[in-house]
């Protein structure tokens, strides 16, 4: 199905005020260790070698995680301030992230009643990490099966809350809880229309793909705490390269014309590696892990927002956005910034 003429509006992002440091995070696992000064010290080394690994230097937190619709929709609300949107135009309002306080109504119901789209088609998208793409991904599918749908939004809370465990009493807790360290909130938001926005790019390009044998791997359970299994995570990055090929063929491109892959930040080494495999200079391939740490479906918008306010992106330039998450599903959207 070919992408119709529409575009990507800039995010609007909220991060929480409490910024915890890896010293506060280390002190927290700390607190929670029962174990000896003598086998602490083995598992401290452990976790600064993940944390120096990965990146990860600071993360911020909500000390009010409900309601999780309310974050979402100030992150939304902030957005149709600044892209003068009334409300009631919206069309499809998706909400995308993992946090949620109940399974039914949508949370994207709560929310579209908060920004006050009474009226608007109230969706949730459940695609761990990719959410926001795949979110972009159903909007733009939205609007070529349907001329007279004319703006969507999709929106996220990036809300850890209780899901998180610093009980961490060995090497095998380290291994399914250690990225549970470099978790971080936001809230997010952007649009999908058919005119342009006042800062955005046109889409050209949609991909998401699923590897479901893989489905193990990462959990947020209804009950109990977030688990990854890192080391098969991380190894499952391996194929992010030729997915991100075959998302730029779709569209006639080559990856090493792509000026900046805009990609979910589970770690640096992670855009280090990405950039390495493509041969173009890192540049292209920004880390930002230090800033936020990993804020999961925020991740991509997030850091879009931070390279727009950086005044890293310029008129026609060719960008990708990416995401490699649980489940394993990986997403992109190819754009071109105006």
């Amino acid at each position: 199905m070919p992408v119709p003429a529409v575009w990507l509006s800039a995010p609007a992002t909220r991060l929480p005020e409490r910024m915890e440091t890896n010293e506060s995070t280390l002190a927290m696992v700390r607190a929670h260790f029962r174990g000896s000064p003598e086998e602490w010290r083995p598992l401290e080394r452990r976790m600064r070698l993940l944390l120096t690994i990965c990146g990860t230097e600071k993360r911020y937190f909500y000390d009010q995680t409900r309601p999780v619709a309310g974050h979402a929709a100030a992150a939304l609300a902030d957005l149709l301030v600044h892209e003068s949107i009334d409300p009631r135009a919206i069309h499809t309002l998706l909400y995308t992230g993992i946090a949620k306080e109940y399974f039914e109504p949508a949370t994207a119901a709560e929310v579209a009643a908060r920004v006050g789209a009474p009226r608007a088609a109230a969706i949730d998208v459940g695609a761990a990490c990719a959410g926001m793409l795949v979110g972009v991904h159903d909007l733009v599918a939205r609007m070529a099966l349907d001329d007279a749908i004319e703006l969507g939004v999709a929106c996220s809370a990036s809300i850890s809350g209780e899901y998180l465990s610093y009980d961490i009493q060995n090497v095998d807790d380290l291994d399914v809880r250690g990225a549970g360290l470099t978790i971080g909130n936001a809230s997010t938001a952007w649009a999908v229309g058919r005119r342009p926005f006042r800062s955005g790019g046109r889409i050209v390009g949609c991909h998401v793909e699923s590897w479901n044998d893989h489905q193990d791997i990462c959990r947020t359970p209804t009950v109990g705490h977030f688990t990854v299994r890192s080391q098969e995570m991380f190894a499952l990055q391996d194929h992010v390269p030729d997915f991100l090929r075959r998302s730029a063929a779709r569209v006639g491109w080559d990856m090493r014309e792509v000026d900046l892959v805009v990609s979910h930040q589970p770690s640096n080494r992670s855009m280090r590696e990405l950039a390495d495999a493509f041969k173009v200079p890192r540049a292209r391939f920004p880390e930002l892990h230090q800033l936020y740490g990993n804020t999961e479906t925020s991740s991509v918008p997030l850091s879009l927002r931070t390279l727009i306010d950086d005044r890293r992106l310029r008129p026609g330039m060719k960008v990708m956005l990416g995401s490699a998450a649980a489940g394993f599903v990986l997403a992109s959207v190819a754009l071109v910034w105006e």
